[in-house]
């Protein structure tokens, strides 16, 4: 099985199997949309409480661990669907029951039966009839299809490994997650592979536990099996989840959930732009934040009684499942969706008093189950929020005026780079803004449109994110600290959110075009007709201008700028891996990709993780005894044979090679180690060497200094 077929197929596996036999369990049906959207979330939520629990345990977390717990599932659907049958019920339905057989939300469209009392209900007739469902499921097809295109097209024959230094730093927990079967932090958030030195107290495992056990079961490397998490969840789960939340927001209109679904992938902001910073965990989360603010919005806003029976069970354990897959793939989203389902919950209950109750005691229920399957780790969740609390890039005064963020927001501007972007910048010319003003304008207008309908609170929610956003962008007060903390006090991450509302209202407003060229059709596909003709002007007008962008990002992130891990870096791991002892520890320099050793080749680099990550005050306080000796040995490596501390730390530390790539990550850091100084050392031996990428045996001499 090949490198890239066994990664796909360990991905599905991992993505695919727990999540359908939990939701088998809650009675969800499989020909629902909103089932195949939550499947994923529910996969990562499960996986990871069995890593939580075997590591509380002292048992390996891994592969055998992984098939116990299939098989448990297994083992509890059989029972219960057994004891289902024998009692001669109906299978209770837990979230499929709210959905019907087109994927329309139940529970919005029996007012809108009663009496069509959302304005111009007349005119979604035609949009959600037979032949709308299936147009919006072609929709849904061709967007995941785009969105796929556009990331295989814009990776192909570059880097073997996700982009920038944040990707190294998620390959490495991976890696340390299968060396040590454990996801206790103080086993895999490590400075190095010898474990000897903490970067931080806490860090969201979710996702690496998920790519771990994929690793495991597929042989794949893991650099590859990240690219296809990125892919599978931000052109697949993400356009699915879209789907099922504009179908949530307009039932009486199919066809906007298609259109959701299809200018998704075009959205430059994401995940584009955010796959040049190593953003991978952070969009691993997002893509399961619409299914997300689904799910827990219908299990608040249902009516009947709150007791604990397996009909409530069956609501309540999916909702909290989702909850655990945000708070432990990537903290900042949980946030996100708790403001949505706030905003989305208030505009259904209104005040009455029965209906707060009823959502409070769902609520508690909800966040009930989901701190009992995170018992384990919260105490330490509680300790991560806190100390990245204190992160901010830009604590010393922001890089934008107001109104430059209000523009950079507003016109959907993103910060992503392209070869051409770098071609101006080396020869001093101005800086090209990547935006996508156009899209922006077209969700603008179905903005308004909704506002026309009176359907006002995600429209509110949008403007609150943009809000959140500029003062994110533009201010540094204790307001902005404070309401912004959760994005680590980045615009850049902020405005990414907006990804949850220019998609649907950009579709709001192309269904009213739709709605209004199939009035002046006279022909008996004119649904098919008009919706052909809209959806391929939204492609030229927006559509090919995402895709351009995209693609330009992408191919920039996976070259050598960039990506400095190439082929021939891989080969030299593959070299060193082949020379090097067990012990044997290679003296490195993070900047240039080589902690990926480790992910790649099982090899010990000197350094794989920035203790603090560049959080000067974070840095200290993890600053022990071996970093301050890893760091002299590195710092002051022209002096080995002739430095008895130098010496003494190479022996202590094994240190036998050394690895040097001529490329670093742009433009952030500079080389410590310099190529000719190495040269010159009659104690350093080149031993390999291809494409800008040295490898170096150390000779220590027994009576050196």
């Amino acid at each position: 099985m090949t490198s890239a077929l066994g990664a796909l197929v360990g991905t599905a596996v991992v993505l695919l199997v727990p999540g359908l036999l939990v939701a088998r369990l809650a009675g969800l049906r499989l020909s629902s949309m909103g089932t195949w959207a939550l499947v994923p979330a529910l996969s990562l939520g499960i996986v990871f409480v069995l890593a939580e629990v075997t590591t509380t345990l002292g048992s390996h977390f891994g592969v055998p661990a992984f098939l116990g717990l299939l098989a448990l599932l297994g083992l509890f659907f059989v029972v219960s669907a057994r004891r289902d049958r024998l009692a001669g019920r109906r299978e209770p339905q837990a979230v499929s029951e709210a959905i019907d057989e087109s994927g329309e939300p139940e529970i919005l469209s029996r007012a809108a039966r009663g009496g069509g009392n959302e304005p111009g209900a007349g005119d979604a007739a035609d949009t959600r009839s037979a032949s709308a469902v299936r147009l919006s499921y072609a929709l849904l097809v061709i967007g995941i299809g785009l969105g796929v295109f556009t990331w295989t097209h814009g990776m192909h024959g570059l880097g073997l490994v996700p982009p920038r230094e944040d990707s190294a730093n998620h390959g490495f927990f991976v890696a340390r997650i299968i060396h040590t079967g454990s996801v206790a932090p103080s086993k895999v958030v490590v400075t190095d592979a010898q474990g000897t030195s903490k970067v931080a107290n806490y860090y969201p495992l979710g996702m690496h536990a998920s790519v771990a056990i994929a690793a495991k079961l597929s042989g794949a490397h893991v650099g590859r099996l990240l690219d296809v998490f990125a892919v599978a969840f931000t052109a697949v789960v993400f356009p699915v989840g879209m789907y099922v939340l504009a179908r949530f927001l307009a039932p009486l209109r199919v066809l906007v959930a298609g259109f959701t679904a299809l200018l998704s992938p075009v959205l430059t902001l994401y995940a584009y732009s955010a796959i040049q910073s190593g953003l991978l965990a952070l969009m691993v989360s997002m893509a399961i934040v619409p299914i997300s603010v689904v799910i827990v919005t219908q299990a608040l806003i249902r009516t009947g009684r709150v007791r604990l029976s397996k009909h409530v069970a069956r609501q309540v354990i999916p909702a909290a499942l989702t909850i655990v897959a945000l708070v432990t793939v990537h903290t900042s989203e949980i946030v996100t969706v708790a403001f949505l389902v706030f905003v989305l919950v208030l505009s259904r209950t209104g005040p009455s008093r029965r209906g707060v109750v009823s959502v409070i005691g769902r609520g508690a229920l909800v966040g009930g189950v989901a701190l009992l399957l995170l018992a384990p780790t919260i105490a330490q969740v509680g300790s991560g929020i806190t100390e990245r609390s204190q992160f901010d890039v830009n604590s010393f005064g922001k890089p934008l005026s107001t109104s430059r963020a209000i523009v950079r927001t507003i016109t959907l501007e993103n910060p992503s780079l392209t070869t051409r972007d770098m071609g101006r910048i080396s020869n001093a010319l101005p800086s090209v803004r990547h935006n996508q003003a156009r899209f922006a304008l077209l969700a603008a207008i179905g903005a308004v449109i909704l506002l026309l309908r009176r359907r006002r609170a995600f429209v509110i929610a949008w403007g609150v994110v943009i809000a959140l956003t500029v003062l994110a962008y533009s201010s540094n007060s204790t307001l902005s600290r404070a309401v912004t903390f959760a994005w680590y006090r980045q615009g850049d991450r902020l405005t990414m959110n907006q990804a949850f509302f220019v998609p649907f209202f950009a579709a709001v407003a192309l269904e009213a075009a739709v709605v209004a060229v199939r009035r002046s059709l006279a022909t008996r596909d004119a649904l098919m007709t008009a919706t052909a003709m809209v959806g391929a002007a939204a492609m030229v007008a927006v559509g090919a201008q995402g895709y351009s962008q995209a693609s330009a990002a992408l191919h920039f992130s996976y070259g050598r700028s960039e990506t400095p891990v190439t082929p021939a870096s891989e080969s030299a791991f593959t070299w060193l891996r082949r020379h090097a002892g067990p012990r044997d520890v290679v003296v490195n320099e993070f900047v240039d990709g080589s902690s990926w050793m480790y992910a790649e080749a099982h090899l010990s680099p000197l350094f794989a993780v920035r203790a603090g990550d560049g959080n000067i005050a974070q840095v200290f306080a993890r600053l022990t005894p071996d970093l301050v000796e890893r760091s002299y040995l590195l710092g002051n490596l022209n002096r080995v044979g002739t430095d008895a501390r130098v010496d003494a730390a190479m022996r202590r530390l094994h240190a036998r090679w050394l690895y040097f790539g001529e490329s670093t990550y742009f433009p952030h850091f500079p080389h410590t180690l310099r190529l000719s100084v190495l040269r010159r050392n009659p104690h350093l031996h080149e031993v390999w060497q291809r494409d800008r990428i040295h490898v170096f045996r150390i000779d220590l001499p027994a009576n050196a200094a």
